[in-house]
C-alpha cells in the first residue's frame, strides 16, 4: 500500500510567505514613518497640500539656509534673514578667503536637497572687483528663498622673497614620480643626472614649463666617489679636460640653462677645476649653483674671476632626514632665508614624502608673500 502524501507541504508555505509579506510590509512601514517625520518627509508632504508658503515650510528651508551657511563661515549676523519685498526670504553673505563660490555653492546645494527643497533658479555675474552667484530656493516650484553670495577679488598678496626650488631627478627612470611633480603647477628648476632616460625628462620638464640643469657628476669625498653614474669631472684633470667633460654631460641634456655639480666635496674645492667649469659654464651662456657639499668651495670665486654667475648658499631640504616633518622644517628655514635676504636656493631629491610637503606647503608660502621662482630668475636678478 502506497504512502500517503503529507498535506503540510502546502499550509507551511503559505505560512512562509505570509510572514515575509508582514516583515516586509513593517519593514516599509517603519521607513515611510521615519521618512515622514524627516525635513524631508515634512517637505514632501507641505508641496502635496500646496503648503510651500506656510510658516512650517519656510522654517524647514531657513533651518537648512542657515545650517550650511554657518558652514561656509557666515557670522551670528550674517545668519539673520531679511525679507525683501518681494515676500522672499533673503540672505547676503559675502565669502571668506578660504571658500570660493563653487564650494559655497555645492553646500548650500546639499543642505537644501536634504531638507526636502530645490535650487530653482542661480545666476552668476562677474565684476571687476567680486564675483556674486544668486541662489533662488523653493520646497516646491514656488521661489520662496534667496541667497546672494559675494566672493571679493583678492588682491594678490606682495611679494616679500623669491624662493627657487631646485629639485634633483637623479633616477631619471622613475617617469611617474616626475610627473607628479610637474604636475603641482609651480616653476620648478630641476638638476638632471646625465643617464639613460635624461633627455626624455628634460623634454617632459620643459614641455611642463619647469627648466633643467645639468646635475654634473664631480669627484666626492674620495678618489673612489668619482666612479659614479656618469663621467665625472675630477681633480687630477687639465683644465681643458675639465672643459670637455663638461661640454659632454651637456651633450646629454636637451635645454639646459645652468649648471649644478653633483656631489663634489673635493672638485668643488679645487680653485683650477672650478675656474675650467666656471669657464665652460660663461662661454655657454649659462649660470652654475653651488650646492653645498662643502663649507670649503671655490665655486663662487672662480665665477667672479671669469665673469660667470653662480648662486650659493643653497638650502638642502633633506639635511634633516626624509620625513614629512623634516622636510617641512627644513622649507620652512628655506622660506625665513628668503624673506631674510630677498631671495634663496632650496634643492631637495624628488621623493614622495617631499611631494606631499610640497603639495600642501607651497601654497602657503604663496599666501604669505615667498613667491616660487626658477633658478634662472635668480640668476638674471644677480642673487
Amino acid at each position: 500500500m502506497g504512502r500517503r502524501r503529507s498535506r503540510s507541504r502546502f499550509p507551511l508555505f503559505r505560512f512562509a510567505f505570509t510572514c515575509i509579506a508582514i516583515t516586509l510590509a513593517v519593514l516599509l512601514a517603519q521607513r515611510g514613518y521615519l521618512f515622514l517625520k524627516s525635513d524631508r518627509g515634512r517637505a514632501w508632504v507641505l508641496v502635496a497640500l500646496r503648503q510651500e508658503r506656510n510658516p512650517r515650510a519656510q522654517e524647514l528651508l531657513t533651518r537648512a539656509v542657515r545650517g550650511s551657511l554657518k558652514v561656509v563661515g557666515a557670522t551670528d549676523r550674517e545668519l539673520r534673514p531679511a525679507v525683501d519685498s518681494d515676500a522672499l526670504v533673503r540672505w547676503n553673505l559675502e565669502l571668506p578667503p578660504t571658500v570660493s563660490l563653487t564650494q559655497a555653492d555645492y553646500t548650500l546645494s546639499q543642505a537644501v536637497d536634504e531638507a526636502g527643497g530645490r535650487v530653482l533658479d542661480a545666476l552668476e555675474t562677474s565684476g571687476s572687483k567680486q564675483d556674486t552667484l544668486e541662489l533662488r530656493l523653493g520646497l516646491g516650484s514656488e521661489v520662496t528663498h534667496r541667497v546672494v553670495l559675494v566672493k571679493p577679488h583678492r588682491q594678490p598678496p606682495k611679494t616679500l622673497a623669491r624662493l627657487a626650488l631646485l629639485l634633483e631627478d637623479v633616477e631619471p627612470h622613475r617617469d611617474a614620480l616626475l610627473s607628479s611633480f610637474l604636475g603641482l603647477g609651480f616653476p620648478f628648476s630641476f638638476g638632471v643626472l646625465p643617464l639613460d632616460g635624461a633627455r626624455r625628462h628634460c623634454e617632459a620638464i620643459r614641455a611642463a614649463g619647469g627648466e633643467v640643469l645639468l646635475y654634473l657628476p664631480m669627484e666626492g669625498k674620495s678618489p673612489a666617489a668619482a666612479a659614479g653614474p656618469a663621467p665625472a669631472v675630477l681633480v687630477d684633470m687639465r683644465p681643458d679636460q675639465v672643459r670637455q667633460r663638461v661640454a659632454d654631460n651637456l651633450a646629454d641634456m636637451t635645454g639646459a640653462v645652468g649648471v649644478v655639480n653633483y656631489q663634489g666635496q673635493l672638485a668643488t674645492q679645487d680653485p683650477a677645476v672650478m675656474r675650467a667649469v666656471m669657464e665652460e659654464v660663461r662661454r655657454r651662456g649659462l649660470f652654475f649653483v653651488d650646492a653645498a657639499t662643502t663649507d670649503r668651495s671655490a665655486a663662487q670665486g672662480a665665477a667672479v674671476e671669469v665673469g660667470a654667475h653662480c648662486l650659493e648658499e643653497t638650502v638642502r631640504l633633506d639635511a634633516g632626514g626624509p620625513s614629512q616633518a623634516q622636510l617641512r622644517e627644513r622649507l620652512e628655514a628655506a622660506a625665513a632665508m628668503a624673506v631674510r635676504r630677498g631671495a634663496a636656493v632650496a634643492m631637495g631629491r624628488i621623493t614622495p614624502e617631499l611631494l606631499d610637503v610640497l603639495r600642501t606647503e607651497l601654497p602657503r608660502l604663496r599666501a604669505r608673500g615667498v613667491e616660487i621662482v626658477r633658478a634662472s630668475d635668480l640668476a638674471r636678478l644677480g642673487s
